[in-house]
C-alpha cells in the first residue's frame, strides 16, 4: 500500500501535466448554465472540472474578461459552463476557448486520523479502488494491514511464511482493530473478511517482484507531485495480486519451502513447480524502449528464462539517444549511440547472471518473416508487446 499526506493545505498548480487545450467556438447559448458549441471537426478535449478563458467572442463581450470559468460537463463538441448568460446579448460569431490551469488547495488528513477513518463522510476520496472487480477489497486490506502491524509490534517481526497459527493471530488482531474503531467518526462499517487477512498474513514475509516494482513507481511519482504538478493520491492506495496464488490446500508444504536461492520469495508465493515453469518460459519482448526495459527487468527478477529450455529474446532496431536516458532506466550516458536491445539485454543479465537472453536488431513485420518465421513463433510461450507504434503492435 501507499499513503500520501502533503499537509493541511497543499496547492496543486497543474493537476494533469498536459498541455493546455483550445477550441474554436461556433455558438454559445443564453442560460444558466450556458452551453458552448465548438467546431464539429475536432474534439475540444476538455474534461469536467477544467477551467477556460475566452477571447474574441462577439455578441457576448462579457466572456472576454479573462476570468477562468469552470467546465461543468462535456460532450465531444460542446461543454456547459459555470456562468449565467441569460441577461447577456446573443452570441453572434467567433470566439476561442482556451484552457487554463487554476491552482487548487487540497487538504490532507494525518496518518493517525486516516488509520481510524480511512474514508470519512466529508472526504469520500480518501481511498482509491484500483480494481473494479474487487470493490470493497481496499477497505479489507486496510483492516488486515492493521492486524498485521499489531502482530509485528507484539512479535517483533512479520508472520513466518505460511504459518497457520500466526495467520490466526493476525485475523484476531484485525477483528480487534475494527472493534476498537466502532462508533468513531469515519470508521469502516464492515465485517472483517477473514480470507483477506489470512492470505495477507500467510504471504507477508515474501514479495512479488513485479508488484514491488509497481509500488516503487507509484511512490516515486508521489515524490515528484510534491512540486505541485500532477494530482496526489487521495490518500490510500491498496492493491493485491491474490489471484496469482495457488490454493495451498492442493499442494504439499514442501512446495513452498525455501530452496536457499534468489527465487525463494516467488517459491513462497506460487511453489517450486510453478517457479520451475517460470524459469523454463521462452519469452519474446518486442521493443527495448521504456516499456521493454521495465519488462526485461521484471523478467530477470522473476527468473524467467533461466533454466531448462527457457530463454528471453528481445529485438529493437533503434539506437540509444540522449533523450532516452530520462525514461529508460537500463541505459546510461556511455550507452548513447549503442543498440537498445543489446544494451538492455546486457543490463538485465547483469541483474541476474542466470538469465539467458538474446538481443536482436531486427524489426518485426512482413519484411522480416524470414527471421521471425513459423518455427520462431511456435517456439515461444509468451510474447510481450513493448512497441510505440500501432502498425507494429497490430502485426504482432
Amino acid at each position: 500500500y501507499a499513503f500520501v499526506d502533503f499537509g493541511d493545505a497543499f496547492t496543486v498548480r497543474d493537476p494533469t501535466g498536459e498541455p493546455n487545450k483550445s477550441a474554436i467556438v461556433t455558438s454559445i447559448t443564453r442560460g444558466n448554465p450556458a452551453t458552448v458549441y465548438t467546431v464539429d471537426t475536432m474534439r475540444h478535449g476538455l474534461s469536467e472540472g477544467d477551467y477556460v478563458v475566452f477571447r474574441e467572442v462577439e455578441g457576448m463581450p462579457e466572456l472576454n474578461d479573462g476570468v477562468p470559468r469552470k467546465v461543468l460537463a462535456t460532450n465531444p463538441y460542446s461543454f456547459t459552463l459555470e456562468v449565467d448568460t441569460s441577461a447577456w446579448g446573443e452570441h453572434t460569431t467567433g470566439g476561442l476557448a482556451e484552457q487554463v490551469k487554476v491552482p487548487t488547495s487540497v487538504a490532507f488528513a494525518s496518518l493517525a486520523d486516516r488509520l481510524v477513518a480511512p474514508v470519512p463522510a466529508d472526504d469520500p476520496a480518501g481511498m482509491i479502488t484500483p480494481d473494479a472487480g474487487k470493490v470493497g477489497r481496499p477497505e479489507q486490506l486496510h483492516l488486515a494491514f492493521e492486524g498485521l502491524e499489531a502482530y509485528r509490534r507484539e512479535h517483533g517481526a512479520l508472520p513466518p511464511l505460511r504459518d497457520a497459527a500466526a495467520a490466526d493471530a493476525v485475523v484476531a488482531a484485525t477483528k480487534a482493530f475494527l472493534a476498537s474503531t466502532a462508533g468513531k467518526p469515519g470508521a469502516l462499517a464492515v465485517e472483517v473478511e477473514e480470507g483477506v487477512a489470512r492470505t495477507l498474513a500467510l504471504t507477508a514475509a515474501v514479495e512479488l517482484p513485479a508488484l514491488s516494482a509497481f509500488f516503487g513507481g507509484v511512490v516515486a511519482q508521489e515524490v515528484v507531485k510534491f512540486t505541485g504538478k500532477f494530482s496526489p493520491l487521495r490518500q490510500w492506495l491498496y492493491l493485491d495480486a491474490f489471484e496469482v496464488l495457488p490454493t495451498a490446500a492442493d499442494l504439499p508444504a514442501s512446495e513452498f519451502a525455501p530452496a536457499g536461492g534468489r527465487y525463494d520469495h516467488v517459491i513462497g508465493l506460487v511453489g517450486r513447480t510453478a517457479q520451475a515453469r517460470i524459469a523454463g518460459q521462452r519469452a519474446f519482448v518486442v521493443g527495448a524502449g521504456a516499456l521493454g526495459c521495465e519488462f526485461l527487468k521484471n523478467l530477470a527478477m522473476a527468473g524467467v528464462g533461466t533454466a531448462g529450455a527457457g530463454r528471453v529474446t528481445v529485438t529493437d532496431m533503434d539506437r540509444i539517444e540522449v533523450s532516452n536516458l530520462n525514461r529508460q532506466f537500463l541505459f546510461r550516458s556511455k550507452n548513447v549511440g549503442h543498440p537498445k536491445s543489446v544494451t538492455a539485454a546486457a543490463a538485465a543479465q547483469a541483474m541476474n547472471g542466470d538469465l539467458r537472453v538474446e538481443a536482436l536488431e531486427v524489426p518485426v513485420g512482413e519484411d522480416t518473416e524470414g527471421t521471425f518465421n513459423d518455427e520462431f513463433w511456435g517456439g515461444l510461450d509468451v510474447v510481450i508487446n513493448a512497441l510505440d507504434n500501432f502498425e507494429a503492435r497490430t502485426y504482432v
